[in-house]
């Protein structure tokens, strides 16, 4: 129903509902069929109980601008033709159906939800199911909030979930999980308290976000996507009594922390790549097929860092068995290990085994082949006593501090004096990168 013209003050406004004078049409339906695309409909405050078909280029805002809680649609909006509807300042509310449903099935159907309240009552509140790569809900300084267990935030088999500065709670306390089995989920400078599991060909991208199921125990994100290019960056994961994070495919971790009091606070059977990231919980463990990488605090128990993270470590072994001679007065390479670029300290065990007799004896780290370094820098000295048929003489060289500008290769250098018979060393130099 609509009313005359003659009753519509608003001049610039062709699309007005409500139930005043000032309103030309009484349902936002009735609006939306007269209206074409590049039109914007205002909605007067009240509630409106009506299931909406949206149509591509006609949007939906609230006639008082930024005071999004004078507008309440209980209903089921759907887009199914491709286009863009933007949706702005009004609070929506399942009515045991989604709120927004994305169904187009040929090219991109795109809805864009801007200062929106989204009341998760009694359904999960957002659906992309049509089959079209580029359909897309963006969500941007949305709230939204299950008000009860058994539902979640989103669910999609197509397209692509946008939050970007969004607070989404969860005073239900649903542990049902979000999915993403689309295009992409990506989360943006957002809170986020429910569980999102990934799956299929979705990628997901968390950043500058706070992941919180703390207060559920439930695993913040669950990512099995076999989509390119899935990441998490500046973030935090809480998982209360589960664990934080589980990977079942691949995931790039920069810079976030993880809380857990599970046995393992990042798990799964995929490959999670850390990057400066940190256990922060009462839980340092991880328990992930693969890892590469360590954290920047609480290093992974179990889990050795992997080349060019800290804590690497690098070893080589001479074992007595091949003991290496050692002649008079030569400088001897024994073992060596190839550092690449950085800070590491290094470390070295000399043992001279009982074949000869000598005065005097040394035990040296050097970055140049068969060259003894400075004592007391990087090298030991001492005086006998010359190994026995019952025991090595051994020397231990503590850390030493070597920053690398390029690869290098570092020497365990043996030194002695041989008064009689041959002399053989054999030993162990390990470096471990700080920096």
């Amino acid at each position: 129903m609509a009313y005359t013209t003659a009753d519509n003050d608003y001049a610039t406004a062709k699309f007005i509902v409500g139930v005043s004078g000032k309103a030309n049409y009484l349902t936002i339906a009735t609006a939306i069929t007269a209206a074409s695309s590049g039109d914007t409909i205002y909605i007067q405050p009240g509630t409106y109980t009506e299931n909406l078909s949206l149509k591509a280029g006609v949007n939906l805002v609230s006639f008082d601008g930024n005071n999004r809680g004078n507008v309440t649609i209980i209903g089921k909006l759907t887009l199914s033709t491709a286009g863009v509807c933007l949706i702005s300042n009004i609070l929506l509310q399942t009515n045991s159906d989604f709120i927004v449903a994305v169904t187009a099935a040929g090219a991109a159907a795109q809805v864009y939800l801007y200062n929106c309240n989204l009341n998760m009552s009694n359904n999960t509140g957002l659906s992309i199911s049509g089959a079209a790569a580029g359909n897309l809900i963006n969500c941007v300084n949305c709230e939204a909030g299950l008000g009860t267990t058994g539902i979640a935030f989103f669910a999609t088999t197509f397209g692509t979930i946008t939050l970007l500065n969004c607070n989404f709670g969860n005073s239900g306390n649903s542990t049902t999980a979000s999915t993403g089995a689309g295009t992409n989920v990506l989360i943006v400078d957002s809170y986020f308290f429910g569980p999102i599991t990934i799956s299929s060909a979705c990628a997901v991208q968390i950043f500058g976000s706070n992941m919180d199921c703390r207060v559920i125990n439930a695993i913040p994100l669950t990512h099995g996507g076999a989509g390119a290019n899935s990441y998490s960056r500046y973030s935090f994961f809480d998982g209360g009594t589960a664990s934080a994070l589980s990977v079942g495919s691949t995931l790039d971790v920069i810079n976030c922390d993880f809380t857990s009091s599970n046995t393992n606070a990042i798990a799964g059977a995929g490959t999670v790549n850390l990057y400066n990231s940190g256990l922060t919980g009462t839980s340092k463990k991880s328990s992930v097929t693969t890892q590469t990488g360590g954290a920047a605090s609480g290093l992974t128990q179990g889990t050795a860092p992997s080349a060019g993270f800290l804590g690497e470590q690098l070893t080589a072994t001479v074992l007595t068995g091949a003991s290496i001679t050692v002649n008079n007065a030569t400088q001897t390479n024994i073992a060596s290990v190839s550092l690449t670029a950085g800070i590491w300290d290094v470390s070295s065990v000399l043992c001279y085994s009982n074949a000869g007799t000598g005065n005097l004896f040394v035990n040296t780290i050097s970055t140049t082949s068969a060259t003894g370094g400075t004592i007391p820098n990087n090298s030991m000295a001492a005086p006998g006593p010359s190994p026995t048929a019952s025991s090595d003489s051994c020397f231990i060289l503590p850390r030493v501090r070597l920053t690398l500008s390029a690869t290098t290769t570092v020497y365990q250098v043996a030194f002695c004096g041989v008064t009689a018979g041959t002399m053989k060393a054999f030993g162990r130099i390990t470096a471990t990168r700080v920096g």
